[in-house]
């Protein structure tokens, strides 16, 4: 039996570029306002009213704090807010 693969149409596509967009757009205004609030922590924002549902320093944690609030996990937009920096040698 073949797998069956949708494959999403141009307004799909559209709709889903205008969202990555204005997601992006949100992160680069708050972030330098959340790297104070939120140091080092995961950040969930309501797509809903953006604004901010929950935090922790975990991914884990975050997503728990945001569904114990009553919000699902399609409906948030999650963020690392990085206030230490990360030193990589290659």
């Amino acid at each position: 039996m073949a797998d069956v693969v949708s494959i999403p149409g141009e307004e799909s596509i559209r709709v889903a570029f205008a969202e990555g967009q204005r997601e992006a757009a949100y992160w680069r205004e708050h972030y330098q306002e959340y790297v104070t609030l939120y140091p080092d922590q995961f950040v969930a924002v309501s797509k809903a009213d953006e604004t901010v549902v929950a935090a922790s320093p975990s991914l884990e944690g975050v997503i728990g704090l945001a569904e114990a609030r009553g919000f699902r996990l399609g409906s948030v937009w999650i963020e690392f807010i990085a206030a230490t920096p990360l030193h990589v040698r290659l």
